[in-house]
């Protein structure tokens, strides 16, 4: 198959561009090259390339700017999408489009399914629920894959570290960390997810499916789990409230129901997931704390190229 990557300079898309090239022919678009907001730009790759499936990794996730920046955000994450689905359409490709858990309001007590209803508290995610919209209405051939907070080996665009780097960097300026035990989050690993994608890319289940690391944790079992991983002895507390601005929901995992119901569910639960993304970032056998990280600031290749230096067997 042609498969054509959006986001491909994403931490997600990235990793999707390596696994699918292992048996398809692969086109990865940047955001230089491939704007969500240029359609020129968007039409012209399609007039100039025959894909059979398009997979949309790109979009505005930073939800703080969102905020600040609501015409943005809809320009990308929703009217973005929606052009990418037209050109899709025009073509008879296969759209897959990446969204996100944070389209929920986080009342339910049990892992929310695909025809639950969206209730989003913020900009980001009502931009999410409407590119969500337009992509099934614009495209007979479209699928939404809404999942977890991600984290993954490769580095964000914008040269941001994943929320495990945040965690441990944080481990390395501070004698204790805090993080709430009242959010519950699903956080899902950038591999698991791409082989996810690529255990149906040769036959999307089209409509709305979820795929996420199974289980769920609080951020301050997930961080005390990295710290685990990592032999770090910084301790980790229950914050009193949460240190986030934003509204966000309090409960957001999700269950995989179609996945499993079309046994095509190969997420891993969310510990397995942690515990590989560790292993292959570096040897867990001597990590321990350090103050020398602490230094290591400026961004996330650099980061990890200490850790492995330093404690790689």
């Amino acid at each position: 198959m042609n498969i054509a990557v959006v986001g491909a300079d994403g931490q997600l898309g990235a990793e999707l561009a390596w696994e699918l090239q292992r048996e398809h022919t692969v086109f990865p678009l940047y955001h230089e090259t491939f704007d969500l907001t240029n359609y020129a730009q968007m039409q012209e790759f399609f007039l100039t390339h025959d894909v059979n499936c398009v997979l949309n990794a790109a979009g505005l996730n930073d939800k703080e700017s969102c905020e600040k920046n609501p015409l943005q955000a809809f320009a990308v994450n929703a009217l973005g999408a929606r052009d990418l689905a037209r050109l899709c359409q025009s073509s008879r490709a296969a759209c897959i489009h990446i969204s996100c858990d944070a389209i929920f309001d986080g009342e339910k007590e049990v892992p929310y399914v695909e025809t639950d209803r969206p209730s989003p508290l913020t900009v980001y995610a009502n931009s999410k629920v409407a590119g969500e919209n337009f992509v099934l209405s614009e495209c007979e051939k479209a699928t939404v894959v809404r999942s977890g907070i991600l984290y993954g080996k490769h580095q964000r665009r914008d040269g941001s570290r994943n929320i495990v780097e945040e965690i441990l960097l944080k481990a390395t300026k501070n004698p204790e960390l805090y993080y709430s035990d009242s959010i519950l989050i699903c956080p899902t690993s950038a591999v698991a997810l791409a082989k996810q994608i690529c255990a149906f890319i040769a036959d999307p289940p089209g409509g709305i499916i979820h795929a996420s690391c199974h289980g769920a944790c609080s951020w301050c079992q997930f961080a005390q789990r990295i710290m685990s991983l990592t032999n770090n002895i910084t301790p980790v507390f229950p914050a009193s409230q949460s240190s986030e601005s934003l509204r966000e929901p309090l409960f957001s995992a999700l269950e995989n129901r179609r996945l499993q119901q079309l046994g095509l569910d190969v997420m891993p639960f969310w510990e397995e997931a942690l515990h590989d993304y560790l292993h292959a970032e570096w040897s867990l056998a001597r990590m321990t704390e350090s103050a020398r990280f602490a230094s290591m600031t400026e961004n996330s290749q650099g980061f990890w190229n200490l850790f492995r230096r330093e404690y790689t067997l």
